[in-house]
């Protein structure tokens, strides 16, 4: 509900990060890929005069996809699901004021490829055309990697996840990408084989800032499987699993992508 008198009105909102793939699992001798990133949201800002905004709004906030299954001894990893879109509703004009759609899927690691999510996008309305807006859709997420290891998600105000690492048909494993920080704060990390993959963060103070998970590390048969991604924070993508090449073994989960947020501030 509008506060009375309110002289402007600005919202911000988030659509939720999908979630990372799950790796392929492959026999011993045959390359397997980690999952790609989950795809970042997008954010809006719209800044309107209270006069033109409706007084009664209706929210939904967008839930973060789910991370893809490992794959099972022989299979591909599961795709994940996409980030689900966060909606502000002019209820008393039953229209929408701002639509920002959810972060995409990535698809099934393979032999071959571990194909990242894409970002997020925001459709203009008429409130956003009498109002200002400002817009940005999430940064690139990492795609799923064999030994030479998984991509690196790229820094942004909010992020996709990283590749998962994978295995190669003679026997090297790769490492999980890395969803770089921005303006100096720390990248969501896999450091070593032993180690969990990092899941993403959100920060509120002195600015937004939200970072999608980690990529998990590969495995050529010596850890008892691929190890499995990060979870995204607000908005952003989950990291891929790792891919594995071992007989009997099974590829690491996706991380779940992080959901939306709403904020809407009225003076």
């Amino acid at each position: 509900m509008k506060p009375a008198g309110a002289g402007f009105v600005t919202i911000l909102a988030i659509s939720a990060g999908a979630g990372g793939g799950g790796g392929r699992s492959s026999s011993a001798g045959t390359a397997a890929y980690g999952g790609g990133g989950g795809g970042a949201g997008a954010l809006a800002r719209l800044f309107i005069p209270g006069s033109q905004c409706p007084d009664v709004l209706g929210i939904q906030v967008g839930a973060g996809g789910k991370g893809g299954a490992g794959g099972a001894s022989g299979f591909n990893g599961g795709a994940s699901t996409a980030g689900g879109s966060t909606l502000i509703i002019a209820l008393g004009f039953n229209q929408s004021l701002l639509s920002v759609s959810g972060g995409g899927a990535s698809g099934s690691a393979t032999t071959t490829s571990g194909t990242r999510g894409t970002a997020g996008t925001v459709t203009s309305t008429a409130w956003t055309d009498i109002g200002l807006l400002t817009s940005k859709a999430g940064a690139t997420a990492g795609a799923g990697g064999a030994d030479t290891g998984g991509a690196d998600a790229s820094a942004g105000i909010i992020t996709g996840g990283a590749g998962g690492g994978g295995a190669s048909a003679g026997g090297s494993a790769g490492g999980g990408g890395s969803a770089v920080g921005s303006l100096g704060h720390p990248s969501a990390t896999t450091v070593n084989a032993a180690q969990a993959a990092e899941s993403g963060y959100a920060l509120f103070r002195p600015l937004f800032l939200s970072l999608g998970g980690a990529g998990g590390y590969g495995d050529a048969g010596t850890l008892g499987g691929g190890q499995p991604g990060g979870a995204g924070g607000i908005g952003c993508g989950g990291g891929g699993g790792g891919g594995v090449s071992g007989n009997s073994l099974t590829g690491g989960d996706g991380g779940d992508g992080g959901p939306g947020l709403v904020i809407i501030t009225a003076w």
